[in-house]
């Protein structure tokens, strides 16, 4: 019984030890817990500021504006359409080109080439649109004394023709 008796005494002061530091591990796991919780909320607290400024630099997509962007890519779109059927142009503008250039000798070119330059400097002085010398002879200075060679002569001639449509849009 003596033994026994020893044992009982001890026990209790294990128990409490135990218990105490059972008590010390679960503050600890708390105070961790504690310690996200607050990391969390401060990043939360961070990305809804961001988000707030994101918000008023970029308002969000209403029903209204969507409708308008959707009337405006339409019209865009059509306006595409459009020009681009013109640059393609007419069955009468692509027999000009087919029948002109295929026949076309390099002093035709040639003075194709001047005339055209003459024209658009012409209707750009009527315009007051002011020509850089630079840009004088409007992409085509190779051609200032010489007409272009036989090879390119179709080229240059189906060029001139885009270069005039798309000036003639602007003055």
């Amino acid at each position: 019984m003596s033994r026994a008796s020893g044992l009982v005494p001890r026990l209790p002061g294990a128990v409490v030890a135990l218990g105490v530091l059972l008590a010390v591990g679960e503050a600890w796991w708390l105070l961790h817990w504690i310690e996200t919780a607050g990391t969390s909320r401060r990043r939360l607290k961070n990305c809804r500021h961001e988000l707030g400024e994101l918000a008023a630099l970029a308002p969000p997509l209403t029903a209204r504006m969507a409708d308008t962007r959707e009337a405006e890519l339409e019209r865009s779109r059509r306006l595409f359409r459009r020009l681009s059927a013109e640059l393609r142009g007419s069955d009468d503008w692509r027999a000009c080109v087919s029948e002109n250039s295929d026949s076309m000798t390099r002093s035709e070119a040639y003075f194709g080439l001047v005339s055209f330059v003459e024209r658009m400097e012409q209707r750009a002085r009527e315009q007051g649109v002011e020509v850089r010398p630079s840009a004088a002879r409007f992409g085509f200075s190779a051609y200032v004394t010489e007409a272009p060679a036989e090879p390119l002569l179709k080229s240059v001639h189906m060029q001139r023709l885009v270069a005039e449509r798309r000036l003639g849009w602007l003055f």
